[in-house]
């Protein structure tokens, strides 16, 4: 109905590989989804395995939510990097986005 509407991904895109297939991508908001991982994980809407090596819990632990506050007060969020093996993280989020992107958190705000 010609609304502007924000999306916390972009539309999908197509490209050709080296070996000539096509495939598609998206690019996605990465604090948006970070945001939404961590509160997933903190109440419990995600359930790590007890068992899971020190190595996963290393990456899962890689990044911590953090903030700024500018000269005139501002506040600004961010996510900050403790150690760049935060492979498992990454995936995990972007899991997260795909999740979001496919409709499994409809009716959900």
């Amino acid at each position: 109905d010609g609304k502007q509407v924000a999306k916390p991904y972009s539309k999908y895109g197509r490209m050709m590989t080296k070996g000539k297939q096509i495939v598609r991508y998206f690019f996605v908001s990465s604090k948006r989804f970070k945001d939404d991982t961590d509160g997933l994980l903190n109440a419990g809407r995600i359930e790590l395995p007890q068992d899971v090596s020190e190595n996963f819990r290393n990456h899962i632990k890689a990044e911590i939510r953090a903030e700024t506050t500018d000269a005139k007060g501002n506040v600004t969020q961010f996510w900050k990097t403790l150690n760049r093996n935060n492979h498992l993280w990454d995936c995990l989020y972007y899991n997260v986005a795909v999740a979001y992107v496919k409709g499994a958190f409809k009716g959900e705000s």
